[in-house]
């Protein structure tokens, strides 16, 4: 065997355990992520926050641009109240690809978990114009109805009840933004509407009749109003 054919095979074999060593390298790098990405949410799930942010922060640094690993990261900054972190991590998912459809998915819901409802609204608006998904169209209404923007509200509830006639958590809160607004008519009927499906509604059905009760004394209908009170008090049903 000639020296060329000596040094060729060594070449073939360096270059073989190179490829095994980086295989092996990335392998245990995912497999570190994995474990990390799971513990930390796992935590958060239990709510342990601290230990939700120790595993996430090490995920981070293996995978700085994951959108999960920084939204689950803003939860708990926000729950520890480490507003530092928290608007710095924001601030690195707000420019990572901010024309992109997907990012803006994240951050709403980012948002949404966070309670700031404005900001949420923002990228709703901005999904739902490209993407005529009822479930942000869901979210949308929600976020606009907590900020107490009731007109605009409405129509989007109304929109989404009228393709699901059985949501009625988006019929008790149309009922609830009626009564609001003052519009007693069609909240009387949205509450009536819901007592009449007893089955679905069985274990709410106090609240309701007592929502009824309520919007009926707003309307001036004060025996009816009684009717409703009487039968909450003495739990007719």
């Amino acid at each position: 065997m000639s020296i060329r054919d000596i040094v060729r095979r060594l070449f073939i074999v360096g270059f073989a355990l190179l490829i095994v060593g980086a295989t092996t390298l990335v392998f245990h790098q995912t497999q570190s992520f994995f474990k990390n990405s799971v513990r930390g949410i796992r935590y958060y799930s239990n709510g342990d926050y601290e230990q939700t942010a120790i595993y996430l922060e090490a995920a981070r640094k293996q995978q700085p641009d994951n959108m999960q690993i920084l939204q689950y990261l803003t939860w708990s900054y926000d729950k520890l109240g480490k507003d530092k972190e928290l608007l710095a991590t924001l601030d690195i998912m707000s420019k990572k690809n901010p024309d992109d459809l997907e990012t803006k998915k994240w951050l709403a819901d980012t948002y949404y978990g966070l309670n700031d409802y404005a900001n949420a609204q923002h990228y709703y608006e901005q999904i739902f114009k490209v993407e005529k998904d009822p479930q942000v169209l869901r979210k949308l209404a929600l976020v606009t109805a907590y900020q107490k923007k009731y007109s605009l509200a409405a129509p989007m509830l109304s929109e989404l009840i009228s393709q699901d006639p059985k949501d009625f958590e988006l019929i008790e809160l149309l009922a609830d933004i009626f009564s609001w607004s003052g519009n007693f008519e069609d909240s009387e009927r949205l509450y009536r509407r819901l007592l009449a499906r007893t089955d679905e509604v069985k274990a709410n059905k106090q609240k309701i009749s007592l929502k009824l009760a309520d919007t009926l004394r707003y309307a001036g209908k004060d025996k009816e109003a009684v009717i409703y009170y009487t039968q909450v008090m003495k739990g007719a049903w």
